[in-house]
């Protein structure tokens, strides 16, 4: 087997304010110490400080330096703002003092106490132009693949790259994913290890991300629908789902409070049968899920992507208001594989429906399920 060692990426982008500040401070912070500046500073061409690189402790020309800044800055703001300054070297005696801007919006100020020839400065300027195209490239938010930096130097380009490796070395623990996993590890590690555990996890993922998907509103039961036919509501991610007007589920009133709905196939049909042509049967760990979960949740389950789906389900119904009231999801049958099927009696009293009229649908569907207004009286079987 060819080996991975060396291919596997571990750069990062920012993700967050926190990480995007992280890495516009740490590129100050190298700019500084790489070019002998005393002082850095990242600014708004409205005056406000972004991020800065400056000493704990400042002598008496550092100071005077920058209270020049300061003193200067709202006509520094106005240049860049009006008269789209790009690069400015002004020299005094306690030093030089170079802004360059950062596209439109912001602006760098460096500060040396040093002298600087002004003839000896050009490697100097070309590193402060670099230093602020990568500024410009944070600023924006924008991605670090070879499409998004292709345009810039060299220069450029390597600087955003050894940015994102940094960044990935000293905050990858701080990062969204890197917290879910130890939160997925920690599970493994300390829920009761067995099937019931895996259960609980699987229905963990189902509640995340149904609660990612967001709310919607119908205003009736035709408009709803219509919505499932054309696949726009959140049970659309499941493939497609066929909503059986002709059964029509009444509460105790006679009125409309929801309907069946069926899907042709399972969306995890397709990865089981790759799985049985290229591997073989699936595992006994996976039919152990599944059996455990009937005996002590609901005996519906062929599968993990059963006791993950059918949470999933009732979450989504939660977020879904039809005439304002929040849906709930009933799962009513399932046909495996193998042809086998399992009825819901439980669910199928709920809402009065005949056991054979869902079998019956079995027979071209493999899973059904019921919507119905949340806290409706139904009439019972």
């Amino acid at each position: 087997m060819t080996s991975l060692a060396g291919k596997v990426d571990k750069t990062m982008e920012a993700e967050s304010v926190g990480l995007l500040k992280h890495m516009l401070e740490s590129e100050l912070k190298r700019a500084r110490q790489e070019n002998g500046f005393d002082i850095v500073l990242f600014l708004g061409v409205d005056g406000r400080i972004f991020a800065s690189d400056v000493p704990w402790n400042l002598d008496p020309k550092q100071y005077r330096l920058l209270n020049l800044v300061k003193g200067n800055l709202p006509d520094i703001c106005g240049q860049l703002s009006s008269q789209n300054l790009k690069l400015s070297v002004q020299q005094y005696d306690a030093g030089t003092i170079i802004i360059s801007g950062v596209g439109d919006k912001a602006f760098l100020v460096f500060l040396a106490t040093k002298p600087l020839e002004i003839p000896a400065m050009e490697g100097l300027l070309a590193n402060v132009l670099n230093v602020s195209a990568v500024m410009n490239h944070l600023l924006a938010e924008r991605g670090m693949s070879d499409d998004e930096v292709r345009a810039y130097a060299p220069e450029v380009v390597q600087e955003l790259k050894r940015l994102s490796r940094s960044l990935f070395v000293e905050k990858f623990e701080e990062t969204r994913g890197y917290k879910k996993n130890m939160e997925v590890l920690a599970f493994v590690r300390n829920e009761k290890a067995g099937a019931d555990g895996v259960i609980e996890f699987w229905q963990r993922v189902g509640e995340n991300l149904a609660n990612r998907i967001g709310k919607e509103a119908y205003m009736g039961w035709t408009s709803f629908n219509v919505a499932v036919r054309e696949g726009r509501t959140a049970y659309s991610i499941e493939g497609d789902v066929t909503p059986l007007t002709d059964m029509a589920i009444p509460d105790v009133d006679g009125d409309v409070v929801g309907y069946i709905y069926a899907m042709k196939q399972c969306c995890y049909y397709p990865t089981a049968m790759r799985v049985r042509y290229t591997v073989g049967r699936l595992s006994t760990a996976d039919r152990a899920v599944a059996q455990e979960y009937n005996e002590n949740f609901h005996n519906i389950a062929w599968c993990n992507f059963c006791v993950f789906h059918e949470r999933f389900r009732e979450e989504v119904a939660k977020n879904i208001a039809v005439a304002g009231n929040p849906l709930e999801c009933l799962l009513l049958a399932t046909r495996g594989f193998d042809g086998e099927t399992r009825i819901s009696g439980k669910n199928l009293a709920k809402i009065n429906i005949n056991p054979e009229h869902v079998r019956a649908l079995l027979r071209n569907y493999e899973c059904v399920y019921a919507l119905t207004m949340r806290g409706a009286r139904l009439k019972e079987g």
